[in-house]
């Protein structure tokens, strides 16, 4: 178990062409009056039988400007390790027709009404 007692543990961010910085906590991590902040392209690996229930994590992701006509048609993928995170969150401006789910069952993605992520589970918009 990865314990941050005070303050806030900061994983730093890294360019897009370079080997991402990656924190292994392999038993999960516990934030007793402290936080993780993974910045863009930063990792948390944990165990299967991880437990971070009890830690504030937060991820920084950064995507570039997706409003001009070159990257409008561009997709953007994203899974969650977590569930009951809200996927407006991610992209407010995006409207709710907008957001797939993949279906492993019909190899597909479809417009999802639902609004959390599930663990392990993609979306895209």
């Amino acid at each position: 178990m990865t314990n941050v007692t005070a303050g806030t543990l900061l994983i730093p961010k890294t360019d897009d062409a370079v080997a991402a910085n990656v924190l292994y906590a392999r038993k999960g991590i516990a934030t007793t009056g402290g936080s993780l902040i993974l910045e863009n392209n930063a990792q948390l690996l944990q165990d299967d039988d991880a437990d971070s229930t009890n830690a504030q994590i937060q991820s920084q992701r950064y995507i570039a400007e997706m409003d001009d006509i070159f990257t409008r048609l561009d997709s953007v993928y994203w899974s969650s390790p977590v569930t009951g995170q809200k996927i407006k969150s991610f992209s407010p401006a995006t409207a709710a027709n907008c957001f797939l789910q993949y279906r492993e069952s019909e190899d597909k993605f479809t417009i999802t009404s639902d609004p959390d992520f599930h663990a392990g589970k993609i979306v895209m918009w």
